[in-house]
Formats: C-alpha cells, sequence, structure tokens
C-alpha cells in the first residue's frame, strides 16, 4: 500500500490499496473510494474491545474496507482542521494518542482504551488520564486539531506541557501530571487560621486546605498513595517556602467532641462501634512498614458522619516508628491524650496510639478524663490496661484491644435497632435525647399523619372527590410531602448541609436556597404522583 496526505487546512489521506488488501476505519471517516471497495461493519474485537473504544472516544463499532479483484482506492478526510499523520506500529512500539485521534489504518492495528495509572494526585483536564492504544503491526493514521511540532527524547530527559496539547507519545514514554494550586478560599474553618473551606477553580469541588509548619512529608505522600479508609483522601501534596500545603477531601459531619457536647455521653453500642471503626483505620497504619503512629489522637482530631462513618484527621505530629531509637526527637501530643513516652519517657510507637484510644473510650462512656471518672466494670479493665504508664503493661496490638473489647460484649450489645441512641442519631426530634423534644416529635408526627390520612381530595379534571385507591394514593403523598420537607429542612442525614456547603455561604443566601430546594422538593413530588396516577388511573 502507498499514500498520499493532501490538503490543508483539512486534510485528507489518500490510500491505494492492492488486491485483498485491508483498511479499517471508524464511522464517517471514508469521503471517496473505488467501486472494487467491500465494505463491512464489524465489532473487531467483541464486546470487551467495542465498549473500550467507546471509552476512549471512538465508535463501538468500525468499518473494514477490502480491494475486491484487485487494486483499489479509498481516501479518509480529517473532521477537523489540523493535520493527519502516520505512524508505523509493530510488537513493541505502540503509540499513545490523544481521544478521537484514531482516522483509520491496515489490518493488523488493534485499537483500545488506556488509562494513565501513574498520574499523581491533583487535577487533571484535556488529555492525559484516558487516552488510545494503538499496538499490534501495520500503519496507522492519526488526525490532529492545529500544529504537530514532534520532540525526541533521551532515555530520563522531560518535557513539561499542558496536558491538553499533548497529542501523543510512544509507549516507552510515561505521563505524569504536575498540579498547580487553583483553589479559591471560600472560609477559614472552626478557630483555625490554617485551615480553609476552598473550591476547585475549575471542577467546583469544595476540598479542605491545610497550611502546615510542622509535618512529615513522607507520612503525608504514603496516606495519599494508599488512600486508607477512614482518613481523608489527598489530593495536592504542594511545598510552599517551609510549609505544606494539603488539600484533601471535606468530610460532612461532626468531631465526637461536638457530639458530647450535645449528648454528653453515648451507649455502650454505639461508643464500641465507634471504637472498632477507630481500630481498623490503627490497624491499617500500624500494618505499614515502617508503621504509621498518628501521636495526636483525641475527639476533635475524629469526625463522625450522618453515615456513621468514622474518619481520623490531622496527621500534622504522625511520624514513622523508628526502631532503635530510646525516644522521640519532637515531645509533641495533646494534654490528658498523650501517654508517658511522648513527653520523653520514651519513643511513641503503636501503644501510644492504644493509650489514646482508652481515653477516648472513657470520655464516650462517662464524658471525663479517667482521672476524674473511671468507666464502670464493663469496660473498666479494657480502659484501665490501655493506659497504664508502662507501655509493656498496655495491649500490645490493635488486634489485642480489638479482642479485649469483643469479649466484652453481652449478645445484644452493638446490635444495630436496639439503642434509643440508634434512633435519635436520625430521626429530627429524636436525635438530642432529650425527653421533651421526643414526646413533641412524636405528637407532631402523629398530627401529619392524621392530617394527611383524614384529607379529602377532588378530581382536577372532574371536579367530582376522589374515592378508593386514588385517594390513598394522594393521602399518601400529601404525607410525604411534610415528611419530605421535615427532613430536609431539620437536616437529617446532614443532608440540608450538603446541598449547598453548609456554613460556606453568607446566612441570607443559605435561607434563600432552603426555601428554594424545599420547595424544589414539593415540585418533585408532585410531579411524580400526578405521573403515577396518569398511569394507573
Amino acid at each position: 500500500m502507498n499514500y498520499n496526505i493532501e490538503g490543508e487546512p483539512l486534510p485528507v489521506v489518500i490510500c491505494n490499496l492492492e488486491a485483498n488488501e485491508t483498511m479499517i476505519t471508524e464511522k464517517g471517516a471514508m469521503s471517496w473510494m473505488t467501486p472494487n471497495m467491500k465494505m463491512e461493519t464489524t465489532s473487531n474485537g467483541g464486546i470487551g474491545k467495542m465498549f473500550g473504544r467507546a471509552f476512549s472516544g471512538e465508535s463501538m463499532f468500525q468499518n473494514r474496507y477490502t480491494s475486491m479483484g484487485g487494486p483499489g482506492m479509498i481516501a479518509f478526510a480529517s473532521c477537523f482542521p489540523g493535520c493527519i499523520r502516520p505512524f508505523q506500529i509493530a510488537p513493541g512500539q505502540e503509540i499513545i494518542a490523544q481521544k478521537s485521534a484514531f482516522l483509520a489504518s491496515t489490518s493488523g492495528v488493534e485499537l483500545s482504551v488506556f488509562f494513565q495509572k501513574r498520574i499523581g494526585a491533583g487535577f487533571f483536564g484535556g488529555e492525559g488520564f484516558i487516552m488510545q492504544r494503538l499496538s499490534g503491526n501495520g500503519l496507522v493514521f492519526l488526525e490532529f486539531d492545529g500544529y504537530i511540532k514532534e520532540y525526541e527524547l533521551a532515555p530520563g530527559q522531560q518535557l513539561v506541557i499542558d496536558t491538553g496539547y499533548l497529542a501523543a507519545m510512544t509507549g516507552s514514554c510515561q505521563l505524569e501530571i504536575q498540579t498547580v494550586p487553583c483553589y479559591e478560599e471560600l472560609t477559614t474553618l472552626g478557630n483555625h487560621n490554617h485551615i480553609y473551606l476552598v473550591k476547585h477553580k475549575l471542577s467546583g469541588e469544595i476540598f479542605v486546605k491545610k497550611v502546615l509548619s510542622r509535618f512529615s512529608l513522607d507520612v503525608y505522600k504514603q496516606l495519599r498513595d494508599l488512600q486508607i479508609s477512614g482518613i481523608p483522601k489527598i489530593h495536592d501534596l504542594i511545598l510552599e517556602n517551609d510549609s505544606l500545603i494539603l488539600i484533601e477531601d471535606y468530610i460532612h459531619g461532626q468531631t465526637l467532641e461536638q457530639l458530647l457536647e450535645e449528648q454528653t455521653t453515648l451507649v455502650y453500642s454505639d461508643a464500641l462501634a465507634i471504637m472498632r471503626k477507630l481500630c481498623d483505620v490503627l490497624k491499617s497504619l500500624h500494618a505499614l512498614t515502617p508503621p504509621i503512629i498518628h501521636r495526636d489522637l483525641k475527639l476533635s482530631n475524629i469526625i463522625l458522619t450522618s453515615e456513621n462513618l468514622v474518619y481520623i484527621v490531622d496527621f500534622d505530629t504522625a511520624r514513622y516508628y523508628e526502631s532503635g531509637q530510646e525516644q522521640d526527637t519532637e515531645l509533641l501530643g495533646t494534654k490528658e491524650y498523650a501517654p508517658p513516652e511522648q513527653y520523653g519517657f520514651g519513643q511513641s510507637d503503636a501503644r501510644s496510639d492504644i493509650y489514646a484510644l482508652g481515653i477516648i473510650f472513657n470520655r464516650l462512656l462517662t464524658g471525663e478524663y479517667p482521672k476524674h471518672q473511671l468507666a464502670d466494670d464493663r469496660y473498666r479493665s479494657v480502659i484501665s490496661k490501655c493506659i497504664r504508664w508502662n507501655p509493656e503493661e498496655r495491649f500490645q496490638t490493635v488486634e489485642e484491644l480489638e479482642a479485649a473489647l469483643h469479649d466484652n460484649i453481652s449478645s445484644d450489645i452493638g446490635k444495630p435497632g436496639f439503642t434509643l441512641s440508634s434512633i435519635h442519631s436520625d430521626i429530627p426530634g429524636f436525635r438530642t435525647g432529650k425527653l421533651w423534644k421526643m414526646i413533641l416529635a412524636f405528637f407532631g408526627y402523629l398530627s401529619f399523619l392524621y392530617c394527611s390520612m383524614t384529607s379529602d381530595f377532588t378530581n382536577a379534571k372532574t371536579g367530582l372527590p376522589l374515592t378508593g385507591l386514588q385517594l390513598w394514593h394522594e393521602r399518601f403523598f400529601v404525607f410525604l410531602m411534610l415528611l419530605s420537607l421535615i427532613f430536609y429542612n431539620f437536616n437529617y442525614k446532614n443532608i440540608r448541609t450538603r446541598s449547598f456547603l453548609g456554613h460556606s455561604l453568607p446566612f441570607v443566601l443559605r435561607i434563600v436556597l432552603q426555601c428554594l430546594i424545599s420547595l424544589g422538593i414539593l415540585v418533585i413530588l408532585m410531579i411524580f404522583m400526578l405521573l403515577i396516577e396518569e398511569i394507573i388511573w
């Protein structure tokens, strides 16, 4: 086969084929051909390859053109201003190209999706994540918009480009994404002047930005790469002078310290559930080589979401355990939670986090620190062993602590749906645990139910009163509307906070937006009700 590329700025490649020679192209790429070219539509590789091509920006099916009975000619035109470039594909000489670059090829070339697996944490636009892989053996024609400049890189040589300008590269090249800070600060979080709620300028997503003066870069890099469950996902790590700028997921919820301010104490089942989840996170950290020790576990560094997920945050003082050291090089930690070794009496290790877990567990059960009030007999021995002065006398691993907690659980403890707290943590009016609020909420829900189920409605078309199932259908939806408004406006499962980012917006705007969303809920349910009526009646 020989070919010729002609035309500017909308080029076309004209291919002259020998007898029985085949070309493969995407739907709509063929411009003209001789009459002896036979066309067939094929999946070219089965369902898996079809969906792979669709994911990389091409059509699921491909067209095959074969020259029958002698030489033939076929032309493929670019669909946008730019250029067409030929590439020879061979085993070990594959090409990675931008999405939708494939124009046509000989039959020995295989097109598949390419996922860039070595992308660094952060955000990316244009090309670089999902691309096209051209492999096999043959000639391929790729179309690109605009001018193409080729570079031959030596081993180890690098070139920094905007990802949207990458046309293609050989399979021997590696693509790494370097992120550029592009976050807009919305507000500070809490009383911290180094923690901000930020919005990504391109995606609009909301994150937490922390400016850290004290940190272990290696620890944060490992947390970013591993993405351990129960730790907010880290998206960006940016070194700026002597500080580290950390961008991580914004976790919707409240700290355990805030939770205790509302409820004072937790029932055994809820406290145990939290402890188990904390143990799961710490097991993952302590199992690393070398282990990561948090060293600042406390109520304010643990977030509980409305979905009852537990997150450990603030790894500012975290460090790797270093075998052979007699004591920590820096004496850090929070008073009341930090064990003696974090104040110069030894080296902190996994048992230091266990000490803090004992303090946390006692506070969840009693609201007090152990030195003021120790938990009752059921878990007193477990907590006492956690907070021993000598680390050798504590639980030596989180697994040991977890086993001790399990041994102290009776058959009904920890089961969902058996405690009052599991109810009032969800339903508005019951979640505070205050008796007068629960009584008021009970009669409120009962009155809503009564009013809804005793209401009469008329047919909008005929004006006649509704009866039977249609009447009960509308009564049910009226009750559902009232319930939805209550659940939304009283922030059930933190839904209202998530709907407009909670405190990140001005008060007046929050109120206006809350009213609009409430109205939208009513409209959606009304439309849904009418659609059902239209279908059934």
